[in-house]
């Protein structure tokens, strides 16, 4: 499933469709899936199938997702990470309607398609309803927008309409639309580094021995504990060196540092793996301030999203030629289910 959109925060008002069937598209103006390796959840009474959630959200249309156990109502919802303006969504069946996968046909009719935002009581709002059954068994797809016009969500809901006991056997699942969120930070720190910037001559890195923390670390041998990116050794061979760190792979995955008081920042340096995998750390969010919850704190830059982000040693510069205050400093794949290793943190402050 593919969900397109803008990310934006707007007021949300109450969008209900058209009378009438959702509109099946030859062709979309864009391509931006912003449910990539998002995270999957579905309505599941026994917890089988489970394990083929992430299917329906990996880019490959040859893998299928399976809701798992027949109830009421089957469901699968994707969590987007943030909001966005949702233009259109794309759903990708099995190749052929094989009822030995379903065990009840592949019935690609009565599906409805939900849009909710954040908060803990969302109002929910239907996008539209999958009614043109022959279409979408001669195609195999179905590429629809909202009756209704672009919505603001989060989390994007494929529901089968039934009062019988279904289940949901489907292949990929798109959104289109674009997050404006990465877009703001990624032209501020392009500014940054368009710009003649003129750091201090003496820096000094405070990061080095202090309290390190982050979201999970992998159960391996290779023991990527969060302290390993600030013990001041740089090898950049994880497997090797064993001093970096390694995160589970997950939704969201990151690292702070506590520097123990707030200090003057110019720059974050990180030492990027690389016997393995550098291109992992593409578009991180590096965030600096005084809040122990990362998320609170403000964006000092983005990791580049070409390929210098696979290189050795990455400079993030906050700020052109003036330092931005803050007591942590955090590194997130915000967007995106992955790994996150380290193998230094420095941060950089004036002697």
């Amino acid at each position: 499933m593919q969900v397109l959109g803008k990310s934006m925060k707007p007021e949300i008002t109450t969008q209900e469709p058209d009378e009438g069937p959702l509109k099946l598209l030859s062709l979309l103006s864009t391509d931006d899936n912003v449910a990539l390796n998002k995270q999957v959840s579905g309505i599941n009474l026994l917890g089988d199938g489970k394990d083929t959630y992430q299917l329906l959200v990996d880019g490959n249309t040859q893998t299928c997702a399976d809701s798992g156990s027949l109830v009421v109502g089957p469901a699968f919802t994707v969590d987007l990470g943030g909001e966005y303006l949702i233009e259109a969504v794309k759903l990708t069946y099995a190749p052929t309607c094989d009822t030995s996968l379903t065990g009840y046909g592949c019935y690609f009719h009565t599906t409805m398609i939900e849009i909710s935002g954040d908060g803990e009581s969302p109002e929910v709002k239907v996008c539209g309803h999958l009614e043109d059954e022959k279409g979408v068994e001669a195609k195999g797809e179905a590429n629809v927008e909202c009756e209704s016009g672009p919505m603001v969500g989060r989390y994007v809901t494929i529901r089968k309409e039934t009062t019988s006991l279904r289940s949901i056997y489907l292949c990929e699942l798109k959104v289109i639309g674009k997050s404006q969120k990465p877009e703001v930070n990624s032209v501020n720190l392009q500014s940054v580094e368009n710009e003649d910037c003129k750091l201090p001559k003496h820096l000094v890195n405070v990061a080095l021995n202090k309290k390190a923390m982050q979201s999970s670390t992998s159960g391996n041998a290779l023991d990527g504990t969060a302290d390993k990116a600030i013990d001041g050794n740089k090898d950049s061979d994880l497997k090797e060196g064993q001093s970096c760190t390694l995160t589970k792979k997950e939704f969201g995955p990151w690292w702070k540092v506590d520097l123990g008081r707030a200090y003057d920042i110019y720059q974050i340096v990180i030492t990027n793996r690389q016997d393995c995998c550098p291109f992992r750390i593409k578009s991180a969010e590096v965030r600096v301030g005084d809040s122990p919850n990362l998320e609170d704190n403000p964006v000092c830059g983005l990791v580049p999203s070409d390929s210098s982000a696979t290189e050795e040693t990455i400079a993030i510069t906050c700020r052109c030629n003036t330092s931005m205050t803050g007591r942590y400093v955090s590194i997130q794949l915000a967007d995106k289910t992955q790994v996150l290793h380290l193998c230094e943190v420095e941060v950089l402050v004036e002697k």
